[in-house]
C-alpha cells in the first residue's frame, strides 16, 4: 500500500500541488475577507460555540456526523480563519478529484475547475453567513466528488462500497451534495458516449452509479433513525419527496418547476442578467456547434444519439435534485452546489469535443472563446462575493452601534437587574427609517440570508426561541453581557397579549400597540407584546 501511494505521489504530484496552489489563490482573492473578520450573523451567530444543543440539532436533521466531524478536525467554536483553511483544503482536494474523473492534462482548464469548485454563489453564501458550518460542508462536497471518483475509476459492483461510503458521510452531513454525485455521473456519461464507448457498458455504469447513490441514501436515513432512536431525540426530517405522490401531485408539473428552477439559479439575480445572457448564448452555440459536427463526422447511432439528449435533459433534473427529494420545502443557495457545476460540464464538454477538430487555429479560438467566458464567470464570483463581505462588514456595525444603545437604555431602567430580569425582543432592528441606503448595489439581492437588499440579517428573526435565539447570542458574544431572554411560559401568561399586527406601510413601521419599529417582513404576523 506505501509503495503504491509512493508512486502515486510521484507520478501526480505536480498535477495535485498546481491544483492546491490555483485553488488557494482563487479561494483567498474571494474570501479572505471574511476568513479575516468576524460578523457574525444569522445561524453563525447562535452557533458561535457550538453546545450540546447546536448538536442535538444537527443529529435531529440528519447531520449526525456533524459533531464527530468537530471532534476529529477542530473544537466548537467557528474561528474564520482555521475554517477557511481547511475549507480551501477541501475545495483542492475536490478539485482534484474532478480533474482526475474527466481527464484533465490542461493547467488552464484545471485553473478554471479550481474557480468554478471554490467560487460560486453557494459558497459565497455560505461564507458570509454560515460561516461556522463552511468547511465541514466543504468535506461534504469533497466525499460527493470521492464518490463519482471511485464509480469512473472502478467497473466491479464490489468496488463501489467505498463510494458508498463516501456518499453516505457526505450525506450525514449534509444531504444536498448527492446532487454533485449525480451530476458528475450523467456529466461522464456523457462524455463516454461522444468518445463511442460501448452504450451497454454506458448504461450499466449508469445503472451501478444509481445502485451506489440508492444504497448511501437508504443507509443516510436508516442510521439517521437508529442514531435518534437510541438517543430519545425526535427527528425532524427534511426528506419531503413521498408529499409528491401523497398530495396527487402531477410530477410532469414538477419536473417543468425543477428545470425552470434550475435556469433561474444559473441565471441568478447577483449576475449582470445581460453579462450572463450573452455568455451563455454565445457559449450555448459554440457547444451545440461542436455537437451538431461530432454527430456529423462519426455518424453516431439513432441510440447513442437518443441517450446522449436524454441525459442532457437530466442535467438541470439532476442538479436540483433536492428541489424533489425536500419538495414542500424551502430550497435554498447552500442546496444548489450542483448548479453551479453546469460550467465545469461547459469546459470539460467544449475541451473533449474539441480534439475531434481538425483546423488547429479554429479549434484555439473556440477553445479561448469557452475559457474566457467561463473565466468572466468566476471573476464574477469574486466581484459578488467581497461586495456581500463587505456590506456584512458595514452591516455588523451598524447593529453594534444600534444594540449597545439598546444596552444602555435597557441597563437605565431601575428594576432591572443585570442577567436576572428577563427581556421581551419585538421583531428586528430597523436601522433605515424611509429609505433603504443599499438600494444602490440592489443587485446583488437574493443570495440566501445575505440579502442585499435588506438591512436586517444579523437578527434574522424575531421569535424568542427558548433554544436559538439571535438576541441573547449577539449580548453574549459581542457585547460580552448576557441577558436573560423570557421564555415560552411566561410568554404564554396573562401578563402577555397577542396582537395581530394590521399591514404596515413603508412609511408606517411603528406597531400601532406598543410603538415598536417593526420590520416590513413581519406584516400579518401575530407579534407579541408586554404589558410592561
Amino acid at each position: 500500500m506505501y509503495e503504491k501511494i509512493k508512486s502515486y505521489w510521484q507520478s501526480e504530484k505536480q498535477n495535485i500541488i498546481f491544483c492546491f496552489m490555483a485553488t488557494f489563490i482563487i479561494g483567498l482573492a474571494a474570501h479572505a475577507y471574511v476568513m479575516l473578520n468576524n460578523n457574525m450573523s444569522h445561524d453563525w451567530l447562535n452557533a458561535f460555540v457550538a453546545t450540546d444543543i447546536e448538536n442535538i440539532t444537527k443529529i435531529r436533521v440528519g447531520r449526525y456526523i456533524v459533531p464527530l466531524y468537530r471532534a476529529i478536525f477542530r473544537n466548537s467554536i467557528a474561528l474564520p480563519w482555521l475554517i477557511g483553511l481547511i475549507s480551501l483544503l477541501w475545495y483542492s482536494v475536490s478539485s482534484y478529484l474532478i480533474a482526475r474523473i474527466f481527464d484533465i492534462k490542461s493547467r488552464i482548464i484545471t485553473v478554471l475547475i479550481s474557480g468554478i469548485v471554490v467560487t460560486n454563489i453557494t459558497v459565497t453564501a455560505q461564507f458570509a453567513t454560515y460561516l461556522h458550518e463552511a468547511d465541514f460542508n466543504a468535506f461534504a462536497l469533497l466525499l460527493a466528488v470521492a464518490a463519482s471518483y471511485v464509480w469512473k475509476m472502478h467497473t466491479k459492483i464490489y468496488h463501489l462500497i467505498p463510494g458508498a461510503i463516501f456518499l453516505f458521510i457526505s450525506m450525514g452531513i449534509y444531504q444536498s451534495y448527492v446532487c454533485v454525485t449525480i451530476m458528475l455521473i450523467i456529466c461522464a456519461s456523457v462524455l463516454d458516449l461522444f468518445e463511442e464507448k460501448s452504450i451497454k457498458n454506458v448504461i450499466t455504469r449508469g445503472f451501478l452509479g444509481i445502485c451506489l447513490i440508492i444504497t448511501a441514501f437508504v443507509v443516510c436515513i436508516a442510521v439517521g433513525k437508529l442514531i435518534c432512536y437510541i438517543m430519545d431525540i425526535s427527528q425532524k426530517s427534511r426528506v419531503n419527496a413521498l408529499s409528491i405522490f401523497s398530495s396527487g401531485e402531477n410530477i410532469v408539473k414538477i419536473v417543468f418547476e425543477e428545470i425552470l428552477f434550475f435556469a433561474r439559479e444559473l441565471f441568478h439575480p447577483a449576475y449582470s442578467k445581460e453579462l450572463m445572457l450573452v455568455i451563455f448564448t454565445l457559449t450555448a452555440l459554440i457547444i451545440l456547434s461542436l455537437v451538431i459536427y461530432v454527430f456529423v463526422k462519426k455518424r453516431f447511432e439513432v441510440q447513442r444519439i437518443s441517450l446522449i439528449l436524454v441525459l442532457f435533459a437530466c442535467i438541470p433534473i439532476g442538479a436540483c435534485a433536492i428541489f424533489i427529494i425536500a419538495y414542500g420545502i424551502w430550497v435554498h443557495d447552500l442546496m444548489l452546489y450542483a448548479v453551479w457545476l453546469s460550467w465545469v460540464m461547459v469546459i470539460v464538454l467544449s475541451c473533449r469535443l474539441l480534439i475531434h477538430i481538425p483546423k488547429i487555429t479554429y479549434k484555439r479560438i473556440l477553445n479561448c472563446t469557452v475559457c474566457a467566458f467561463v473565466a468572466v464567470i468566476i471573476w464574477q464570483n469574486i466581484i459578488i462575493s467581497n461586495t456581500v463581505y463587505i456590506k456584512k462588514d458595514i452591516v455588523a456595525q451598524s447593529s453594534f452601534s444600534t444594540m449597545t444603545r439598546v444596552l444602555d437604555r435597557i441597563e437605565q431602567y431601575p428594576d432591572y437587574i443585570k442577567g436576572q430580569t428577563p427581556l421581551a425582543f419585538i421583531g428586528v432592528p430597523n436601522h433605515g427609517e424611509l429609505n433603504n441606503p443599499y438600494d444602490e448595489i440592489a443587485d446583488f439581492r437574493d443570495i440566501n440570508s445575505v440579502l442585499l437588499a435588506d438591512i436586517n440579517e444579523v437578527f434574522y428573526s424575531d421569535t424568542n426561541n427558548d433554544i436559538f435565539n439571535t438576541y441573547a447570542a449577539y449580548f453574549k458574544y459581542v457585547l460580552n453581557s448576557p441577558v436573560t431572554i423570557c421564555d415560552s411560559e411566561k410568554r404564554r401568561s396573562k401578563k402577555y397579549a397577542y396582537f395581530p399586527c394590521r399591514r404596515i406601510s413603508s412609511y408606517d413601521r411603528r406597531c400601532p400597540c406598543c410603538k415598536s419599529w417593526i420590520d416590513p417582513s413581519l406584516q400579518r404576523r401575530k407579534v407579541i407584546h408586554s404589558d410592561a
